[in-house]
């Protein structure tokens, strides 16, 4: 028995289905591949998924407009742009098939996290194989038809690092049983299956399930990871194009191998798009299928044989969307897990010596689900809410560095007082401090003149210009609420600063061991590495410059699973917001973010921006300014903020004067501050 579509003993009703689907689809598919052979994606898709898939990759909104429109080519438009930007640009949009050594690094973490599946019966005879991956730290997932029933699920075993080394020989595999009775979730429909891996397989990292809809455009080329016909790990490397969408799935063409049932399907950025389960045979006019020399399969021979047209992956936002709906979840906390996800840190080669991994604390305990990520060392509070983290933290999941470094002394992050140590939460005398600050600005009336007044006064005050750096700037004191936690400002989720502190100076020595050491470039390395504090105007749209990327008056707390779910989208404002399907984060559609929490603010923080750096703002219009009006006006300004707003004037010398005087953001010009 063999459960990959390249073997016989796929299921013929999934083939049968398949093949339907991509017949009933042909009108449509064929229309997609007159454009896109004679104008790429460009001609074949929407002007809309075009500039949302842009946006998704870095390219700022007025640029990835203009190569939308048709204005500009993707070389102009993104010839100023970081070169990891520019060409993975111009590879989604067939412009350039260079990929920088940033793109392998990313394949190898992914393809840790991908595992043979080993179907056996009752009496652990092997009976077929599949491929499955971690979805999350504690979850696997594969298809209905690799795994169709719990008895199917406890018998099986999967494997990580079946491989060849360089010298062709096996790596040393490990095996963990699966659990599901803590979790198993079945979809004959949508041939998916979630089931729980019993131990702790974090270390091999997990590829999270994003749901946004600007993941991918007709022409991008996918790669696919897998473990064909239960062979060692391979890689489909960019050798799939897509060419269909439809509601529930994915079709993808290919003139070489098909995909393996169960394996993960990826765009060019490596975010899994689809769970590849079937493919499409040649037929000939009998309807019997074919092998690549032209003729019939008969019985008994190998589906290797067999000449495949295209393959079929069920969408990943499908996925979440049927996931989400599911009453019969037993393991809950499992399925939140799943559905907002966390980006694991890049995972080192297998090939390298194993890192030491620490004891895995109790499954589900807060400790383990730090721990999952890194092995924090001593974390230490002094009686004066110091924290003292060393240096060279050990990361579960991180490869030894080439030669040893001398030991370093620890580095001490000294928070501010928290409320009721020091000094007191909000100053009384803060007001007064309000007023003399503004003193000038009471007698001008023209919003016209109100915006220059205020632009000149934020700015002329802005004397401390603090560098990016939210674990010594905004975890210790400035995002501090009232009761001594942080609160992720798009999900509203609790965590003390000590370990958002922790965590962010993990991920700065890792990127700088990791840039120097070998060579990884650091943009890349700050995405993927976890706790990246949030930029309410996203770093994009000002090329990551000072001092806007480190103006205190902009950065939140946030966890990196929705730091990373709205990207550098624009704020919008959905009618169906209350109805729609969405995770903890918000609601995202192609080049539109609605957050779930936090509206007020961030709307604040945006109208600061726009006083204090007028014309860098060229994604907004008049119709953005209203959504933030909406919500300034909705969620007004209460202690917390106050609290940032005074912090942050004593840190940096500027005030946010919609948070000292709300009634003021309907008496100033507020378009003066976009860029044209």
């Amino acid at each position: 028995m063999n459960s990959d579509t390249s073997g016989p003993d796929l299921p013929s009703e999934v083939l049968q289905e398949t093949q339907a689907r991509f017949i009933q689809r042909d009108p449509e598919r064929q229309h997609h591949l007159r454009r896109l052979n004679v104008g790429g994606p460009l001609a074949a898709e929407s002007a809309q998924r075009v500039e949302a898939r842009l946006t998704r990759l870095g390219v700022p909104l007025p640029e990835a407009q203009a190569v939308a429109q048709g204005e500009a080519s993707v070389k102009s438009a993104t010839a100023g742009l970081p070169e990891d930007v520019r060409l993975a640009a111009e590879r989604v949009l067939g412009a350039n098939d260079l990929v920088n050594v940033g793109y392998l690094d990313l394949a190898r973490s992914c393809s840790r996290a991908v595992c043979r599946v080993v179907i056996r019966d009752s009496r652990g005879r092997t009976q077929g194989f599949g491929t499955g991956w971690m979805c999350s730290p504690q979850v696997m997932v594969t298809n209905n038809h690799v795994l169709e029933n719990v008895t199917a699920a406890r018998q099986a075993v999967i494997e990580f690092d079946y491989e060849l080394r360089q010298d062709g020989t096996l790596m040393e595999r490990t095996t963990f049983a699966l659990d599901p009775d803590a979790l198993f979730l079945t979809s004959e429909p949508l041939d998916y299956t979630f089931v729980a891996v019993r131990g702790d397989a974090s270390a091999f990292g997990w590829l999270p399930l994003y749901g946004s809809a600007d993941k991918n455009v007709l022409g991008e080329s996918l790669s696919i990871i897998q473990h064909p016909s239960g062979e060692p790990k391979q890689v489909a490397l960019r050798e799939n194009r897509l060419v269909d969408r439809l509601p529930d799935f994915l079709h993808y063409e290919t003139d070489t191998a098909p995909g393996s049932s169960g394996s993960p399907v990826f765009n060019d950025a490596w975010e899994v798009v689809a769970l590849h389960h079937s493919g499409v045979p040649r037929r000939n006019d009998q309807g019997q299928v074919l092998k690549r020399d032209g003729q019939p399969l008969r019985a008994g021979e190998s589906g290797d044989q067999i000449d495949w047209v295209a393959n079929e992956g069920v969408r990943v936002s499908r996925l979440i969307e049927d996931l989400s709906t599911r009453t019969d979840a037993q393991g809950k906390a499992l399925v939140h897990d799943i559905l907002t996800p966390v980006q694991p840190p890049l995972i080192g080669s297998p090939l390298l010596p194993a890192p030491a991994v620490a004891a895995a604390p109790a499954p589900g305990s807060t400790e383990a689900a730090t721990a999952r990520l890194l092995d924090l060392g001593t974390l230490k509070v002094g009686p004066d809410g110091s924290v003292s983290v060393p240096v060279t933290l050990r990361l579960k999941v991180d490869t030894p560095a080439p030669t040893p470094t001398p030991e370093k002394p620890p580095v001490t992050v000294t928070p501010e007082p928290t409320p009721g140590a020091k000094r007191p939460y909000l100053p009384p005398e803060d007001a007064q401090a309000a007023a003399q600050y503004y003193a000038e600005i009471g007698t001008v009336s023209d919003p016209k003149a109100r915006f220059l007044a205020l632009s000149q006064l934020l700015t002329r005050t802005h004397k401390n210009q603090p560098r990016y750096n939210p674990s010594s700037e905004v975890y210790p004191w400035v995002d501090v609420w009232p009761d001594g936690k942080l609160r992720s400002i798009y999900s509203a989720r609790e965590h003390a600063p000590e370990e958002f502190i922790a965590a962010d100076l993990a991920a700065q020595e890792r990127r700088a061991r990791l840039a120097t050491q070998e060579g990884i470039d650091a943009d890349l390395l700050e995405d993927a590495l976890p706790y990246n504090c949030e930029h309410v105007v996203p770093q994009s749209w000002f090329a990551k410059r000072e001092p806007m990327r480190g103006d205190l008056h902009h950065l939140f707390s946030c966890e990196p699973d929705c730091n990373s779910f709205r990207g550098n989208t624009p704020y919008f404002d959905f009618p169906d917001y209350g109805e729609a399907l969405r995770t903890d984060c918000g609601k995202r559609e192609p080049g539109e973010f609605e957050p779930n929490s936090g509206k007020g603010p961030v709307a604040r923080a945006t109208m600061y921006f726009l006083l204090r750096y007028p014309g860098v703002i060229r994604t907004y219009s008049e119709r953005h300014l209203q959504t933030l009006l909406g919500w300034h006006r909705a969620d007004p300004p209460g202690e917390w903020e106050k609290h940032r707003n005074a912090a942050i004037f004593a840190r940096q010398g500027n005030r946010n004067p919609f948070i000292d005087y709300p009634e003021w953001a309907e008496q100033v010009a507020l378009s003066e501050g976009l860029g044209r």
